[in-house]
């Protein structure tokens, strides 16, 4: 992966060089996703460490704006093309649960991420947790492990109710 985020940033340089800015985009594109997919592999294997003993963990530390805002750079011109738009929320998350989250982004004071769909997602799958992420401002409740079926079809009901709206 620094491979070929290496050479992904040896072709911007280039490229600035000869101003293709279009494709400069794209490549901004490419080196977001690989730096985004590079903090979720490094995420695992922490994990791993973490489980096995070899690595304790800080929960004094988080980094959430900075996830969001790379997050976003990376997938939200294509959502917005393609106008689809909802959050899977996982619920168990350290220093801001899940429900926490879903009331920051209602409270936003962009009105369109505020809106945002926000679909719950967690171990819990008894009723009284489905009316917590209700209460909480979700849109939507799945228990883990997801079963695939259900979700695509929560996720195609949103995108209905978004395409009427």
């Amino acid at each position: 992966m620094n491979a070929v985020l290496g050479y992904a940033q040896l072709m911007k340089d280039e490229l600035k060089e000869n101003e293709l800015s279009e494709t400069s985009e794209h490549l901004e594109k490419l080196q977001q996703s690989g730096n985004l997919l590079l903090s979720i592999i490094n995420n695992v294997l922490d994990m791993a460490r973490i489980e096995s003993g070899r690595m304790e963990i800080d929960e004094n530390y988080i980094q959430v704006e900075d996830i969001w805002q790379d997050l976003f750079e990376v997938f939200d011109d294509e959502a917005k093309k393609k106008k689809i738009v909802f959050h899977l929320m996982d619920i168990q998350m350290p220093n801001m649960d899940g429900y926490k989250a879903a009331q920051v982004i209602r409270h936003l004071p962009d009105k369109d991420k505020a809106s945002i769909p926000v679909i719950a997602m967690t171990a819990n799958a008894f009723e009284e947790d489905k009316r917590d992420a209700i209460a909480a401002g979700m849109d939507g409740h799945i228990a883990k492990p997801i079963q695939v079926d259900k979700l695509l079809s929560m996720l195609a009901e949103m995108i209905r109710q978004q395409e009427t709206h």
